[in-house]
């Protein structure tokens, strides 16, 4: 069966593999030794890369966000819905909250409002959390993804577990250098090893295959059903 992949996962990977073609040598080095172009079109890579992913998972829950409130409409509840709600007790919250691991200890699954209403205030606080926080991203660095994915129903585990636990820092580490990349002059930054580069970018598209498998396998129910909301693994 094939394997069942979102719309901007789709757009990203086909973006990435044109970029690869594009930009890095069809065939590396074994000892690392290219002309300064190859390195100059890897810094290129690094940062080309860097928007697709950002913008692949700014995305993806943006239309988590829809899959919500179309849900909460038909007045049903999910994963997303319990964790935008719990994340964010009051619409204030998008602008002063930080989303971490020590605020998320005291996180339960609450606020669910009366669901004379469900449609209407669902919609109101995605609407600020898109306008809030995914418009105003800016970056894929580890706060910058719990902000983003937390509150729409990934959960922490999958964030901190995937690839046995390196992927967020993985992505996190290429975000820091991506930064570095755009706003420090070639003549301080290192070169960048295109071999290096298309590997790690390997490593963390995997990872976000699992984030995007569990943001498509959540479920939504009516409330006080006996259905779970809690994310199952795609067939």
């Amino acid at each position: 069966m094939p394997i069942r992949r979102s719309e901007p996962l789709r757009k990203m990977l086909d973006r990435v593999k044109e970029l690869r073609r594009h930009m890095l040598p069809r065939m590396f080095s074994p000892v690392g030794a290219y002309a300064l172009r190859w390195h100059d079109r890897a810094a290129g890579y690094r940062l080309l890369v860097h928007a697709e992913i950002q913008s692949c998972v700014e995305s993806m829950a943006r239309d988590a966000l829809l899959r919500c409130i179309s849900a909460a409409e038909s007045n049903k509840i999910g994963l997303s819905t319990e964790w935008l709600f719990a994340c964010y007790e009051d619409t204030d919250g998008f602008e002063r909250r930080r989303l971490n691991q020590d605020t998320l200890r005291s996180v339960q699954h609450r606020h669910i409002p009366d669901l004379a209403n469900l449609g209407g205030v669902v919609k109101e606080r995605a609407n600020k959390f898109r306008t809030k926080v995914i418009n105003r991203n800016n970056g894929i660095r580890k706060p910058n993804l719990l902000q983003l994915l937390l509150p729409v129903g990934v959960s922490l585990s999958t964030i901190q577990s995937a690839l046995d636990g390196s992927w967020l820092q993985k992505i996190d580490e290429f975000g820091e250098e991506r930064g570095k990349t755009a706003h420090r002059s070639g003549a301080i930054n290192q070169l960048v090893d295109p071999r290096t580069e298309y590997e790690v970018v390997q490593e963390i598209v995997r990872g976000l295959h699992l984030v995007d498998s569990e943001l498509l396998s959540i479920r939504y129910h009516s409330p006080g059903s006996s259905q779970t909301s809690v994310p199952q693994s795609s067939p």
